[in-house]
């Protein structure tokens, strides 16, 4: 079923609206005393680590800013590289290619000798 609602919990103690909770004796013995001290420790550590976080996050976005900055420098210089690699290949089809060219036109003249 649905859980019991805060009120519903604590019903019966509802003196802690008035002053007269802290004339009783043992008072923050109480189930509702209780549990708002424990949502204040649960606060404070949230407060604490939202501080944390806080001061983190400038020095995670400085970090994001150099990470992207040294990707993109490093895709400019790979793009750089293939170029060159590309157009080193290039040179080095068409030198084949007149090699290949070449060496044909040498076998065909030795065929021509041999007939």
């Amino acid at each position: 079923g649905a859980p019991p609602r805060l009120a519903d919990k604590y019903k019966g103690h509802t003196a802690y609206m008035s002053d007269e909770i802290y004339k009783r004796e043992g008072w923050t013995q109480t189930p509702l005393y209780q549990e708002v001290e424990r949502m204040r420790g649960v606060c404070a550590k949230v407060a604490l680590e939202n501080a944390a976080v806080a001061a983190l996050f400038p020095k995670l976005r400085d970090q994001s800013t150099m990470l992207r900055m040294e990707l993109h420098e490093r895709v400019e210089q790979l793009a750089a590289r293939v170029e060159t690699e590309a157009e080193r290949l290039q040179a080095a089809v068409k030198t084949m290619e007149a090699v290949s060219t070449q060496v044909s036109a040498q076998v065909s003249a030795q065929v021509r000798q041999a007939e």
